[in-house]
Parts: C-alpha cells; sequence; structure tokens
C-alpha cells in the first residue's frame, strides 16, 4: 500500500502541492526512486553487518521510522516548489523503507518455504493476493482524494501504514534469532569470498547515490555525460564480475530499461493539465489517470501473462523479446495519435484512446517482455547464488530506469517543453517519437547479438558451477556452514518471487521498480 501512495501520489503531490513543472518532476521521479536501484546493496549490507545482534530486525526498525518521519512532514508541512529537492529526499525515504522491508521480509518467508515445503505455494499467493488487494484500494484513494484537494492530506494514512510494521518487528514476529555477543561482528569472510557481488553492488548504490545531486544541481549537459559515463561503467564492471552470458543478457535488459527514455513529465502534465494550459486538452482527472487507469494496468498485465503463457510458450528468446518492443513502440503511437488530437477527428474519446495505448497495449506488451526476462535471468544464474544475482539483476534494470529518466529530462530540455504558463507541448510528439520509437527500436538488432538463440526449455549454462566465474564465486558444497553460504537477506525471496517483485518494480520506476 505504501508503495502505491508513493508511485501513484507523486504526480498529484508535485503538480498541486509543490506547484513544480514537468522537467522538475522528472528530476523528483529520478531522486524518489533512486532506493530500488539499491537493493542488491541493502541486502549485502544486512547480510554483513549485523547491528545489536540481528541482521534483519533494527534495519527495518530504522527504515520504518525514518519513513513515519517523512510521511509525517509530507503531511503537515505545507511545503512549495523551493522545497521541492527536500520532498524527493521524503519520497526517498519513503522508498527506501518499502524496498528494505520488501527485500528483508521476503527473505524471512523464503526461509520459512524452505523449512516447510509442503506450504507449496500457499504463502506466496496469500502475500501477493493481499498485495495486490491494497493496491487496488489506494489506487481507489490516491484520484479522488487529489481531485477533492486532498494532495498533501493524503499522506496522513501514510504514517500508520509505514509505523505498523514496528510492532510485529519489535515483537520479533520474524522470528530472528539473536547471535551471541562474540559473534556481533561484520562479516569479513563473506565479503572476501564473494568481492566481486559486493564491489558490484557497491558500485550500483554509489552510482544511484551519485545520480542525486547530479539531477538536483547540474545542468541538462552533465546529466547527460554522467548518465552516459555511469551506465558504460557499471555494464563494464558487470563484464568484469557477471559470467560471460549472463553479462550479456544483463546488459541487453539493461539498454532496454534505459533507452526506453521515459518522458513522464512531459506526458503526465500534457495528459493532465486544464485547458488554459493545453487548449482543448484531454484534462484528465486524477480520478481518471490514477485510479480507473491502475485498475485497467492490473487487468491487462494479466492477460499479458495468460497470452505469453498460451501462445508465446514455445518461441526462442530473441523472438521473446523483439516482438514484445514492437507492441510497446505501438502503444506509443497512439500517445501521438492523442497530442495531434488526431482521435477527435474520428469521433474517439481521449479516455477511450489513452486506455487503448498504455493501459491496454503498453501493460500486456510488459507483461510480455517481462516474462521472458525473469525467465532468462534464471536459467542464467551461476547455481548456489542464483537469490544473489536476482537482486543484482533487478538492481541494475531498475538503475537502467533512472537512467531513463535522466534522458528524458534532457529531452525535453532540448525540444523545450513547457507546462508553466505559457505552456508549449508543440514538440511533444517529436520528443515521443525519439523516446518511445526510435530508441526503443535501435533495442532490437541487440537481441541477435546479446540474446542466446535457445528455447525456454533449452539448459543455457551446462550444469555450470559458481567457479566458472574464477575469483568473483565461491562454489556452495554440502558441507558448507549455512551461516556462510552467499545469500543475502530477502534475495532468496527475489529468486523464487522475482516475477512479482519485479513488476511491482517495473510500474515504477519505472521499477522500480523500482524502482
Amino acid at each position: 500500500m505504501l508503495y502505491t501512495f508513493l508511485y501513484t501520489g507523486t504526480l498529484p503531490y508535485c503538480r498541486l502541492v509543490l506547484d513544480i513543472d514537468s522537467t522538475r518532476y522528472q528530476t523528483f521521479r529520478t531522486v524518489a526512486l533512486s532506493p530500488w536501484s539499491m537493493k542488491a546493496f541493502f541486502g549485502v549490507v544486512s547480510d554483513t553487518v549485523p547491528l545489536f545482534g540481528y541482521y534483519k530486525k533494527y534495519y527495518i526498525f530504522i527504515g520504518s521510522s525514518l519513513a513515519v518521519a517523512a510521511f509525517a512532514i509530507l503531511a503537515t508541512m505545507p511545503l512549495t516548489a523551493s522545497a521541492a529537492d527536500f520532498a524527493a529526499m521524503l519520497f526517498f525515504l519513503g522508498n527506501m523503507a518499502v524496498v528494505v522491508v520488501d527485500l528483508l521480509c521476503e527473505g524471512r518467508y523464503a526461509e520459512l518455504m524452505v523449512e516447510k515445503p509442503y506450504t507449496g505455494s500457499d504463502l506466496v499467493s496469500y502475500i501477493w493476493g493481499v498485495y495486490q488487494i491494497g493496491q487496488l484500494l489506494v489506487s481507489g484513494v490516491v484520484g479522488p482524494m487529489a481531485d477533492a484537494g486532498y494532495a498533501r492530506g493524503m499522506f496522513y494514512i501514510c504514517v500508520p501504514l509505514a509505523a505498523q510494521i514496528l510492532v510485529p518487528t519489535g515483537l520479533n514476529y520474524l522470528g530472528e534469532k539473536q547471535l551471541p555477543p562474540a559473534e556481533r561482528r561484520i562479516r569479513v569472510d563473506k565479503i572476501k569470498a564473494h568481492k566481486g557481488i559486493f564491489t558490484l553492488a557497491s558500485a550500483m548504490a554509489l552510482a544511484a547515490v551519485i545520480l542525486i545531486p547530479v539531477s538536483m544541481f547540474a545542468g541538462d549537459t552533465a546529466v547527460l555525460v554522467y548518465a552516459l559515463l555511469s551506465s558504460a561503467a557499471m555494464c563494464a564492471l558487470g563484464f568484469a564480475v557477471l559470467p560471460r552470458m549472463l553479462a550479456q543478457c544483463n546488459l541487453y535488459m539493461f539498454l532496454v530499461s534505459a533507452m526506453y527514455i521515459q518522458i513522464d513529465g512531459a506526458l503526465d502534465y500534457f495528459y493532465t493539465s486544464d485547458n488554459e494550459c493545453v487548449p482543448d486538452g484531454p484534462d484528465f482527472s486524477f480520478t481518471f489517470y490514477n485510479t480507473w487507469s491502475q485498475i485497467v494496468q492490473a487487468i491487462f498485465g494479466g492477460i499479458g501473462v495468460v497470452l505469453f503463457q498460451t501462445w508465446m510458450n514455445g518461441w526462442r528468446f530473441r523472438r521473446l523479446f523483439w516482438v514484445p518492443t514492437l507492441l510497446r513502440v505501438a502503444a506509443s503511437l497512439v500517445d501521438i495519435f492523442i497530442v495531434k488530437r488526431w482521435n477527435k477527428a474520428i469521433g474517439m474519446s481521449d479516455e477511450s484512446a489513452y486506455m487503448l495505448g498504455y493501459n491496454i497495449i503498453y501493460q500486456v506488451a510488459y507483461m510480455m517482455e517481462f516474462m521472458p526476462a525473469v525467465i532468462l535471468t534464471s536459467k542464467l544464474c551461476p547455481k548456489g547464488i542464483e537469490a544473489t544475482m536476482y537482486a543484482l539483476l533487478a538492481g541494475f534494470q531498475n538503475f537502467g530506469q533512472g537512467i531513463a529518466l535522466s534522458l528524458g529530462r534532457v529531452f525535453m530540455g532540448a525540444l523545450h517543453i513547457e507546462s508553466q504558463a505559457p505552456c508549449d507541448f508543440t514538440r511533444l510528439p517529436l520528443l515521443i517519437v525519439i523516446c518511445h520509437f526510435i530508441f526503443p527500436l535501435a533495442t532490437i538488432p541487440l537481441t541477435f547479438f546479446l540474446i542466446p538463440d535457445s528455447k525456454m526449455t533449452d539448459d543455457l549454462i551446462d550444469g555450470a558451477s559458481p567457479a566458472a566465474a574464477p575469483g568473483t564465486y565461491a562454489p556452495v558444497r554440502l558441507d558448507d556452514d549455512p551461516d556462510d553460504l552467499p545469500l543475502i537477506s530477502g534475495a532468496d525471496a527475489d529468486a523464487a518471487f522475482q516475477m512479482t517483485d519485479m513488476a511491482v518494480e517495473g510500474t515504477l520506476a519505472d521499477v522500480a521498480l523500482t524502482d
């Protein structure tokens, strides 16, 4: 519920409370979603640095307490445009709490499922069933409250939601055992044993952290340079640390995220601006844009999964990636259709056209692309550290979405998109063509170089062990001490439930994830 509040509540808060333009809104989202790129690092730290004898408990305490304070400030303080950067950091703290709690609680219920395998999928079904209910409930609240003038007041609801986790954590519902005093130390042995993973996770977190001040204070040229350099550095480090085929696939999925350049600032503001800013424009209410749209997206995301299972199940990986890319591009053409007002010329309402494009075609295509990404990743992960790899790869894709937001800001500035009087969306169709048509299509040829031409049923690593990447991974043996295994807290849940987790981040983030 907190994640949905943060994701769907960002636009009305930025428009109605802060009253910032589309470019600053783009930067706001980059900062707010940064914690999703740091997920692997949070896991590594919690698994190697116990606090007061616990690997999970006090990290949840710290994250949730900071979120409670952040939401209280958002709800009570009438912040203005001059405090937009401060407000973005409050959203950052809220997302960080969601990431930490999500990661560490997943780790615990994954452990329980291993201990009690007879439960099958019951626990997962219950957890994600409750999540879907919470998502729909919050979606039904955010839009109407924003339209009623409570874009700031809605965060009062978030305070108890963020605080409630403190009670079961304090009562140790996680069932975590406190380490004896002699073992309360930084696990340097784990860091040394898996230094490649630790280095990659740390570098990704550092790159995401540096992106925050660059986005806030630097000009478009500096943002562009940093986005390109940090992306190149992370991809190069990925090739140095990961097995080659996994590194190639990771590069492809990173580029797919980064090259679908996010221009939410331009599109969100175009669709929700009044007729004074966009004469004869859509002028969508937040109830339509944040509530009904979310419901339809959830429905057609599920249809995308069904279509994948029934229609695409026998396809090879390359085709599984480039076909959904074409469908996502087709969805972007509907945006151009609306911006140019061609839908009006044929008697089609803005609401119907928007539902057809982003909420139906795009969501179906997104799930069709997401499913093979999860399957391919699971087949390429080195044995014994599958969980850790999932956390890293999810972080890579979320970092790609952060880069996509930064690049979107640069292109919006270059094409002089203005969302405040005097508004100017004249070049919005060209922006859509560049960011949602040309760049995504450029990833299709990469499919034939970076993605294996294999079926989903093929064995892609031929039983390779973690030792296939010398100096990076330590093989896992049956006689290993369980406390020394290379699992990061919560990452094992990512291995089991990544399909759901990444789907949530992807709507963010967009993903996150989150991101």
